[in-house]
């Protein structure tokens, strides 16, 4: 016998992320959080539903008028992601093993790349991950390769994901995955899988 499901109206949620918070509801929640902030002092307040949009954990993220959100890493990648810092002579040496400074700087660009990769700009994903599996072994090339990564994501701050309205109804778990053949030395190869809900007419 098929079990029924019955799907509970949600009233309210509440996203919390060190010191950010992320909400969103309806009348009853909105009574809840006005005690919430009578009882606690609240920082910088912004509606998803402006132009500009809010901040969170990172992400700008903007409602459109249709329900759906639009998040990017605009902030932090144009404000805060940095590559490695080489003099015109050490770029020239494009062959030479990087040394104990330029391997410091690895784990802060790596840092970086992993964050907005891990955000919203999965096109990143496959640059940090190279540039790990590199490690003391890297070369100034791999450096340079990497700061045209960062270079390709500060031409490309508005670029960000689409998250669209689905109904319970339809909604489906899908997954997508491929991989490259021999892009790592010419002897390994990546490979990478996205898992998303997505309506179920994208299965049909």
């Amino acid at each position: 016998s098929q079990t029924e499901v019955r799907f509970v109206k949600t009233k309210g949620i509440v996203l919390i992320e060190v010191d950010d918070l992320l909400e969103g509801g309806d009348a009853d929640h909105r009574q809840k959080m006005s005690l919430l902030q009578k009882t606690f002092k609240f920082g910088k307040h912004n509606s998803l539903k402006c132009s500009e949009g809010g901040t969170f954990d990172g992400m700008r993220i903007r409602q459109n008028r249709d329900g759906s959100f639009f998040m990017t890493m605009k902030d932090f990648i144009l404000q805060r992601l940095r590559g490695f810092e080489l003099d015109k002579a050490r770029r020239k040496d494009r062959t030479a093993t990087i040394t104990q400074a330029e391997h410091d700087q690895t784990r802060r660009v790596a840092g970086g790349l992993l964050w907005v990769a891990r955000k919203c700009r999965p096109d990143a994903a496959a640059a940090v991950n190279l540039l790990q599996r590199k490690g003391r072994d890297a070369t100034v090339q791999d450096l340079l390769n990497t700061n045209k990564v960062i270079q390709h994501l500060k031409a490309t701050a508005d670029l960000g994901i689409h998250v669209r309205p689905v109904p319970m109804e339809t909604v489906r778990v899908c997954a997508y995955a491929d991989a490259s053949l021999n892009n790592v030395d010419r002897t390994k190869s990546q490979g990478a899988t996205i898992i998303g809900l997505v309506d179920d007419m994208v299965l049909s």
